[in-house]
């Protein structure tokens, strides 16, 4: 972010993510696969705490995220992949003063 920004480019970033990435994760069993090491899944039960503890994480996370692209001067927009498209964008050109609508 900041070697775009120091090349005087204007920082947007447009954050979407999955439902379950937030954390709307359903109780019960869970399999946790790394698709990169090719190993076993790690199998839990996720229940309240262990959800409640990764949304809280996720919290954290996105925190993070918000602050660094503030911090050089950028915008940050969070939305769902289940939320409508078409709001998420107005609303981000809203508050680039892009649109009035």
């Amino acid at each position: 972010l900041r070697r775009l920004r120091g090349c005087g480019q204007q920082v947007a970033l447009l954050h979407v993510h999955s439902p379950a990435e937030a954390g709307d994760v359903p109780a019960g069993p869970l399999a946790i696969v790394d698709p990169e090491s090719g190993g076993g899944a790690l199998r839990l039960s996720a229940d309240s705490s262990l959800r409640r503890a990764y949304r809280e994480q996720w919290d954290r996370y996105l925190a993070h995220v918000r602050a660094a692209t503030h911090a050089v001067g950028g915008i940050y927009a969070c939305a769902s992949s289940d939320a409508a498209w078409e709001r998420f964008i107005l609303g981000v050109l809203r508050r680039l003063r892009l649109a009035v609508v």
